[in-house]
This record gives structure tokens, sequence and C-alpha cells, in this order.
């Protein structure tokens, strides 16, 4: 083989074997947007006691608006309200309600959304109870004094 042939094979080997390789997409969901809808409380509960007890609750987001609905035989209703601040970076995923109202005040958690199930999970604690700050990370075995919500959804 002559030199030149052999030499420019070896620099296209060479350069097409460094090239960069693209980075992949990005595949994360957006949690703000997936979670936008209304959602029906499935299961919620204090450190192992049943919080609903035969009552009927909703959860609505809009934007970055968390809100209580009771349903009883009166209709519909909405209850406490909160500001919602999602941190997708965090894990497990953490969020924090600011309440609207003086009355409401803050809660620290962290959630779990399964978008195959339409399910979503929250574990929280009271922010003004809790110092210094923990943020619950426990869905199975919540701490003394956690809540445990498990929603599933109802309409986007």
């Amino acid at each position: 083989m002559r030199p030149g042939l052999i030499l420019a094979l070896v620099v296209l080997v060479a350069a097409t074997g460094f090239a960069p390789v693209p980075a992949p997409l990005s595949r994360k969901r957006d949690d703000t947007k997936a979670l936008q809808g209304l959602w029906k409380v499935v299961r919620y509960e204090n450190t192992g006691r049943n919080i609903l007890a035969g009552r009927s609750l909703r959860v609505r987001i809009e934007k970055e608006r968390w809100t209580f609905l009771i349903v009883d035989g009166k209709g519909e209703r909405a209850s406490a309200s909160y500001d919602l601040t999602l941190d997708q970076k965090a894990s497990p995923r953490a969020f924090d309600w600011d309440g609207a109202a003086a009355t409401t005040g803050r809660f620290v958690g962290s959630y779990h959304f399964d978008s195959k199930t339409k399910t979503f999970t929250i574990v929280f604690n009271p922010a003004a109870r809790n110092k210094p700050l923990r943020r619950p990370t426990n869905f199975t075995n919540p701490q003394p004094g956690d809540y445990l919500m498990v929603m599933r959804r109802e309409a986007p």
C-alpha cells in the first residue's frame, strides 16, 4: 500500500474516532405541568391515624397553587390554599407549601409522582414545629408527626 494512502486512512479514522458524542435529549418531565389538575385524596394520615375518616377530599393544582377541596352533602368547597414550590433536583423530590392565609402556615415535604399509575404521594410536616428544619422523606413509614397523603388523578 502506498504511504500516502495509509496516512489518509489513519487521519480519517483518527478524525472520526474522536468526534464528540452529542448530548442525549433531556427526557425529564416538568412536574409543575404534569401535576396540574384535580386529584382525589385516597389516603391521608398523620402518625398512622386516618384523617379522612369517611370524608371526601380533593386537591386542585393550578400553576403554582395548591387548594384543598372538601366534598360533602353540600357540594364541593375550597378549604386551605397554598403557594406550591417544587424542587425536582432534590432526592427524593421536594416541595414547600406557603399558606395564603396567616392561619395556614408553611409545610415542607417530599413527593413521588407516578405518571403510569397516575398516583401522587406526598409526606410532609409543618415547618413551624420543625426546628431545625427536617424535610420528611420516608413514604412507607413516616416519622411521628409527619403526614402522608396519596392521591389519584381525576382530571387534568
